[in-house]
């Protein structure tokens, strides 16, 4: 899957008139605890034998996914366009993250997303060259979310971006047939109780 279909899947399931950017925002910072929350579980909960939950983990990501696809949407962006920043801007964070254990770049992942929260919030204004500003710094956040997750997910997961979609846009079309029902997002079964 390239990742514009992605991100025309994903925001298949994406409610119709809403503010994009604040549930993007906040949907970022709450997907990526529960990442931190995993990893901190496994190393701290789980014993010295306790496996890594490396599906769980893919699948976390590929929610943090939706939420870049979020914020590029209603930033009237390409997810792809920003993947292809992330790509080329941080190949020099591959280094660090390669030599890191997975608590730090996990911790690392809610660092930056919490960076576009903090430019969402500021002061609106009327001024045009304010939101250009503000907007530009949330696609940056976004390119270094993307990097993040793909070092993440191939240093630690061995897996890959794109089957982090693959995976989430399988689980939405299970949980969401006919696109997002706010009635099914509340009362949900997925086994251990509603997410």
């Amino acid at each position: 899957m390239n990742v514009d279909d992605y991100q025309a899947l994903a925001m298949r399931t994406s409610p119709e008139g809403h503010d994009r950017l604040l549930n993007g925002c906040l949907g970022l910072i709450g997907e990526t605890g529960e990442i931190v929350d995993l990893v901190k579980k496994w190393k701290f909960q789980s014993g010295d034998h306790a496996e890594f939950p490396k599906e769980k983990l893919i699948e976390e990501c590929g929610d943090v996914l939706w939420y870049c696809a979020e914020l590029a949407t209603g930033l009237d962006d390409s997810l792809a366009k920003l993947y292809e920043m992330a790509a080329c801007e941080f190949d020099d964070m591959r280094e660090i993250n390669e030599c890191a254990p997975v608590e730090l770049t996990a911790g690392r992942l809610a660092c930056i997303a919490a960076k576009p929260f903090l430019t969402w919030e500021r002061p609106t204004t009327e001024d045009e060259k304010w939101k250009v500003v503000i907007q530009a710094e949330i696609k940056s956040e976004i390119v270094g979310m993307v990097a993040m997750l793909r070092d993440f997910l191939e240093i630690h997961c061995a897996s890959s971006l794109e089957y982090a979609m693959d995976n989430n846009i399988t689980k939405l079309r299970k949980r969401y047939p006919d696109g997002f029902d706010p009635e099914r997002s509340l009362h949900r079964d997925e086994g251990g109780g509603n997410e």
